[in-house]
Order: C-alpha cells, then sequence, then structure tokens
C-alpha cells in the first residue's frame, strides 16, 4: 500500500497518534473526544487478548476482568480534517 492509498484508506489510527499526525496534544485529543467535539467520528474497538489468555487458563476471577478499550479514528477523516483549513481558504 502506497502512501496515498493509506491516506484514502479506513485504517484505524489511534487518539495519540492522532494527536502527533495533527500536532495537537494528546491530552487535549483525548478531552475533545471524550466531549464529541474532536470534529471527526472515533472508532472503539475492543482489544483483549489478556483475557483470551486467562479465558483458556479457565480462570473464574481472570475471566471478568474488564475489556480494554481503545478509541480510533480512521486515517481517511484525519486527510479530510487536515485538508479542510485548506479548503476553506481556497474558497471565493
Amino acid at each position: 500500500m502506497n502512501a496515498e492509498e493509506l491516506l484514502n484508506s479506513r485504517v484505524l489510527v489511534t487518539l495519540g497518534e492522532f494527536a502527533q499526525i495533527t500536532g495537537q496534544s494528546p491530552e487535549g485529543v483525548r478531552n475533545r473526544a471524550d466531549e464529541g467535539t474532536l470534529g471527526m467520528p472515533v472508532v472503539f474497538a475492543a482489544l483483549d487478548l489478556d483475557t483470551a489468555e486467562t479465558d483458556l487458563d479457565g480462570t473464574q476471577e481472570d475471566a471478568v476482568k474488564p475489556k480494554r478499550r481503545r478509541r480510533y479514528i480512521r486515517v481517511s477523516d484525519v486527510r479530510r480534517m487536515l485538508e479542510a483549513p485548506e479548503l476553506a481558504a481556497a474558497a471565493p
């Protein structure tokens, strides 16, 4: 996959990676995501390899461990947000 294909894709980046790409603080990005004012959809995905491993072990206390959910943003949405100021400036 080349850079152009990646930028048009639905590949997900974490909020921390989004902050790094856009030059914002990770705390500010997380706060805006919590408030719903980030300006783009946030995707929630459960990544729970630890629980999958403990479920195989069959231990009761580990089986009820809460799943860790991480928030992601699609690369294509990041690109649109980064291009938006340019599009607005180009408008007559």
